[in-house]
Formats: C-alpha cells, sequence, structure tokens
C-alpha cells in the first residue's frame, strides 16, 4: 500500500481453472507518493466447465482483477494505459470481473473493457464513455461506472449487460434476481451526460423464445439503471447536474431510477469523544429528519421545474419509460475531515421518508409508506460505527436493554481483553467481574461496598 506494484513484460500470473471458476487478483497501491499499479506481463483468466445454478446450466465464471492505485503507470496518458492494459487482459481471457479505482487523471474508455462485473471509479478525474463496455454473456451482468468530476456517455456508447440465458429454478419459473442486469452511474460533484443515441442493453434471456410456457421468456424487463447527480443550486433549487434531453436506447429496463444527491458534511459533533479519545459525528433520525424536510422542498420545486422535467430530463422522462422512470432524492452524509469519524447514534427509521412522485405507479397518497423513496449514503474518511438498527418499511426493532446505554450482564468477561465502549451510559450488572490489570475505557459507576479484611 505504501508503494508501487509491477509486474514485467513476459513475467505470467496464471488465475485460470478448468471446471471451476477463475482466481481472483488483486492489487492496491495508494499512497500519494507513490501508487502505481503497472501489469505489462500477461494475466490468463479463462474458466471451462458449468454448473447446476438451482434449475439452470450456468457457466463458470472467468478470473477477476481488483486494481486501486493512483495510477496505472507512468508516461503515457491514463487513457492509453487503461486501453493496453484490457486489450492484455482481453487476451489472457480474463472476464470475471474488473474493479477499478483510480485516484488521479481523466479516463476515456473506447471499445474492449469486457468482464461480467464492471466496475470503474475515479475519485478526482472526469469520465467518459465512447465505445463498448461489454458485461454482457450466458449471464445478465453488472456495470458500474463512478467519475468524481463527472461522467459522460457519447453518442456511440453502448453498456451492455444483457444474457443470453433465461435463469429459471428446479420448477421451471424464472427467478428474478439473476435475470436482473445492472447498470449504474455517478457523476460525483459533476455533471452526469447522456448524449443521443447512447444505448443501454438490460435484457435477459435473449435465447429463449418469448411466451409463456415453461422455459419461455415471459417479456417481463427485469433490468435496473441507476443515475446519480448532484442538486445544482443548493439543496432545496429544485434543479440537478444532467444533460439527458435527447432520445435515448434503454432495453430491458424494469426501473431507472436518478437520485438527485446533496452531499452534508455537517453531521453535529459529540459532545464527548469516543473510548479511543477520537472525536466523531452523529448521526441520529433527528439529524436526518432536517435533511428530510429539506428533500421535500427539493422534490416539489424539481416537479415543477419544466426546464429539468421536459428539457435536461426528455430523454428518460417520456412516454416510453414512463412506467420505468423514477425521480427521487438523494443524501450523502460524509465525514467533515478527510480522516473523520462517523456514528450512527441509535435506532434510524426512513421508512416516513417518502415524497411526491412523477411515476404513476408510485404515488404519493395518504397511505403510509406511498410515495418514492429516496436514497442515503453514508461515507466516512475514518471510521463509521453504527450502534442501532437502520430500517425502511419494517417495523421498528423490539427495544432492547442497551437502548439507554451498554448493560454489562453478571459474569466474567470472556474476552479477554481491555473494554472499549463507545459511548457513556454504561451500567455494570451486579456481580460483573473481569480480568486483573485490564483497562475499562469508561467511568464505572460504584455501589457503596464494604471492605471486608481476609485473614
Amino acid at each position: 500500500r505504501a508503494g508501487d506494484i509491477r509486474q514485467a513484460a513476459g513475467s505470467l500470473i496464471d488465475l485460470s481453472a478448468r471446471n471451476n471458476r477463475g482466481g481472483t487478483l488483486s492489487a492496491v497501491a495508494l499512497a500519494e507518493d507513490a501508487g502505481v499499479v503497472d501489469l505489462q506481463g500477461r494475466i490468463l483468466g479463462s474458466a471451462s466447465g458449468d454448473y447446476d445454478a438451482g434449475g439452470t446450466r450456468v457457466p463458470f465464471l472467468g478470473g477477476e482483477l481488483e486494481i486501486r492505485a493512483q495510477r496505472l503507470g507512468d508516461g503515457v496518458s491514463l487513457s492509453e494505459q487503461f486501453t493496453a492494459l484490457n486489450q492484455r487482459l482481453n487476451q489472457g481471457e480474463v472476464f470475471g470481473a474488473r474493479r477499478f479505482q483510480l485516484k488521479q487523471g481523466d479516463l476515456q474508455i473506447g471499445d474492449g473493457l469486457k468482464a461480467h462485473r464492471i466496475e470503474v471509479s475515479l475519485d478526482n478525474g472526469q469520465l467518459g464513455v465512447s465505445g463498448t463496455v461489454d458485461a454482457s454473456g450466458a449471464q445478465v451482468g453488472e456495470i458500474r461506472l463512478a467519475g468524481g468530476r463527472g461522467l459522460s456517455l457519447g453518442g456511440n456508447a453502448l453498456l451492455d449487460a444483457h444474457g443470453s440465458l433465461l435463469r429459471r429454478d428446479s420448477y421451471g419459473q424464472i427467478i428474478d434476481s439473476p435475470n436482473r442486469a445492472m447498470v449504474e452511474l455517478s457523476s460525483g460533484s459533476g455533471t452526469l451526460v447522456l448524449a443521443g443515441s447512447a444505448r443501454i442493453d438490460l435484457r435477459h434471456g435473449t435465447e429463449a423464445a418469448v411466451g409463456s410456457a415453461p422455459g419461455q421468456n415471459d417479456g417481463v424487463a427485469r433490468g435496473t439503471l441507476d443515475l446519480y447527480a448532484p442538486r445544482l443550486g443548493g439543496a432545496t433549487a429544485g434543479d440537478i447536474a444532467i444533460d439527458a434531453g435527447a432520445p435515448l436506447q434503454i432495453l430491458g429496463a424494469r426501473a431507472i431510477t436518478l437520485s438527485a444527491v446533496q452531499r452534508y458534511d455537517d453531521a453535529p459533533v459529540a459532545a464527548l469523544p469516543a473510548s479511543n479519545g477520537r472525536p466523531y459525528q452523529e448521526i441520529t433520525q433527528a439529524y436526518l429528519d432536517g435533511k428530510h424536510q429539506q428533500s421535500e422542498l427539493f422534490m416539489q420545486a424539481a416537479l415543477a421545474n419544466s426546464a429539468l422535467l421536459d428539457g435536461k430530463l426528455a430523454g428518460l422522462n417520456n412516454a416510453a419509460y414512463a412506467e420505468a422512470f423514477h425521480l427521487r432524492p438523494g443524501l450523502e452524509i460524509v465525514s467533515a475531515t478527510a480522516d473523520g469519524d462517523l456514528v450512527v447514534q441509535g435506532d434510524l427509521d426512513l421508512s416516513g421518508y417518502r415524497y411526491a412522485s412523477l411515476n404513476p405507479r408510485t404515488a404519493k397518497t395518504s397511505v403510509y409508506g406511498s410515495g418514492e423513496a429516496g436514497s442515503l449514503a453514508i461515507r466516512a474518511g475514518g471510521d463509521l460505527n453504527i450502534y442501532g438498527s437502520v430500517t425502511d418499511g419494517f417495523a421498528p426493532p423490539p427495544e432492547t436493554d442497551d437502548d439507554q446505554g451498554w448493560l454489562l450482564l453478571a459474569g466474567q468477561d470472556h474476552l479477554g481483553g481491555d473494554r472499549v465502549v463507545p459511548t457513556a451510559g454504561v451500567r455494570l450488572d451486579d456481580d460483573s467481574f473481569f480480568p486483573a490489570g485490564k483497562t475499562l475505557n469508561f467511568e464505572l459507576p460504584i455501589k457503596a461496598l464494604d471492605r471486608k479484611s481476609v485473614v
């Protein structure tokens, strides 16, 4: 993690398998003064054979590659390095998964990026697609693309996640989940551009005949397209940094969801530091209630913004996708500092956070829980700790003894180590005892006692 990772030309890494899935290679080099992952040698990742997935014979997936780095090499541009690496991976048939997190540079993806699962994330750059990102195959695929400063699909871009197999159970019935192709696009703090004629293929079971007989494709769309773009003009202005006004071709989508994201770093700092001495910010129900009110105002303004609905979103908000398209508010809660800690303090119930909807299938009515749901992401530069339950649409969790603090029950602490408790409010049950010489790291209330001499 503190240096570079380099594979020499002429060397070989073999992830291939016979009658099994391929292996996995993970390369992580994130140090700011180094952080190069440069794989110049051969990487083999082919797989043969298939297996019974509960009613359907499914081929084994090939090898997987994960790279998390500052950059991919020295000298030439990131786009050239990325293209050359994927050409080598294609030659080695590394088609199981390709995951890239790159912290420096802009990237333009042409043709040649191919795997069952594809993830490309640029922390501080702009990401563009001008060719085919290919996650197609026997099974439906997954594509996740994220540009920290913007993401654009050109007019010749094709995100292909379609699958030729129709996944069925042992009774011959179609199973929703393994037939669901998924594409997720996020533009970070920049604009999400979907140029006219860009194509996204989420179909499943394309080689199966369409019909209602056993083994046939019922024609129901099951794919999902999730879009994330930032709000413009503040949290409540009702505008979004997106350009999707021209006609698009989206095949096989059950749901097309656009989350208008507002980032917050203002969660209150806890009055006392954690037991490790570090300060932390608290996310509570009351804190999220305030953000919910802002999201309600945003949705009211957005649904009244004709320049947004009939202009920027015309390629999505139209008759072709009327029953699939959803516009939602999104929250991204982040730590105020690069290494800051966040704590979810207590139970969070999100079931009351519902909003007016463009989609006739999710209209908000007087029925509790109706309407459009929002999205919530929590990211901490340091530690993220969750001290409670997070639920949406289910009954609240039952009360427990530690709802108002920590109750240490009677008996010995069998962990054999120092006891670390994240918050105040500790209560020690009668007859509890700990190994000698250990540190409890919290204030300990002690009842009145009589000290007896031992002879």
